[in-house]
């Protein structure tokens, strides 16, 4: 690990480690503000940090979609990358929560931020007091371009966090949703009351709803309710679940792709019962798999 001064008090280099995290100097006080496209050198702000190693996922400038400075609210690979970035603050948050990390040393703030979202109300399971979702409202004032088919709102669900605080949660909602049976859970009636207080408050705005892997699942099941309302939700759907093969465990390279290309066909199929049930409403569900939220989460035209 190296580290040295960069012209301003209290700004420092860190290197990325083999594992893909970030390793700070033990300050007890650090910050990512922005990292050199050609180095794997990143520049560092003192803030409040308690823990000495943190993902780099939870850090918007390596992992956001940075280029997207101005938004077309017309092009679906802007409309995915912005829904990708609000789920992705949602596991933020919660992990800021976990770790402790509070203003202005939060991680999760610069995940609406930089889309001029505010973050207007944190949905809490009543279980485990973790964060599992959150509201947003978008800033119109802030924004330079049209925003004729932006979201005024957009509710965003995380998926499973395999951390001490939240895995046992998370697992039990999982097995939920193999047995058919979230819809009876305490997260989805939060979920659900949240969505409904926003849309009768707001009855002329766009709501968008976003969610990855359980949150997904989560999304879905609030969209499809909120139909028998009245209330058709453009739904972003990152990594929905799916049941099936543990392919990890699978050696041959032939089988492993048969199951992906099936996983795929089901998903797709989904897509189109979706479609085809849903008449002349305005309802967009967009369905996106692997690569959304993870290793390459964000798409640039």
């Amino acid at each position: 690990m190296k580290q040295g001064r960069r012209g301003r008090k209290n700004e420092f280099l860190v290197e990325r480690e083999r594992d893909g995290r970030i390793r700070f100097p033990k300050l007890g006080s650090v910050n990512l503000l922005r990292r050199d496209s050609n180095s794997s050198v990143a520049c560092v702000k003192e803030v409040s940090l308690d823990e000495e190693m943190s993902s780099e996922k939870d850090i918007f400038s390596i992992c956001g979609p940075t280029y997207l400075t101005s938004v077309d609210w017309a092009c679906q690979h802007h409309c995915r990358s912005v829904a990708a970035s609000l789920v992705q603050a949602v596991y933020v948050l919660e992990r800021d929560r976990q770790l402790n990390r509070q203003f202005p040393g939060a991680f999760a703030p610069h995940w609406w931020e930089f889309f001029h979202f505010d973050l207007i109300r944190k949905l809490v399971d009543d279980a485990d007091n973790s964060i599992f979702g959150a509201i947003f409202e978008l800033n119109p004032n802030s924004q330079t371009g049209s925003i004729s088919n932006a979201p005024r709102f957009v509710v965003a669900f995380r998926g499973t966090i395999t951390e001490q605080d939240s895995i046992s949660r998370d697992v039990t909602l999982n097995l939920h949703v193999i047995q058919n049976s979230l819809h009876t859970t305490s997260r989805f009636l939060i979920a659900m009351q949240a969505v409904k207080n926003v849309a009768s408050a707001f009855p002329n705005s766009v709501i968008w709803l976003a969610g990855h892997s359980l949150g997904s699942a989560l999304a879905m099941l609030v969209a499809r309710n909120m139909v028998k309302t009245g209330k058709l939700l453009d739904t972003f759907l990152f990594n929905p679940p799916f049941c099936g093969a543990p392919i990890e465990g699978i050696r041959d390279e032939r089988v492993k792709q048969g199951i992906r290309i099936a996983r795929s066909l089901i998903t797709a199929g989904l897509k189109h019962c979706v479609e085809a049930t849903r008449g002349e409403a305005h309802l967009r569900v967009f369905f996106f798999n692997d690569g959304c939220l993870g290793t390459t989460p964000f798409h640039q035209p």
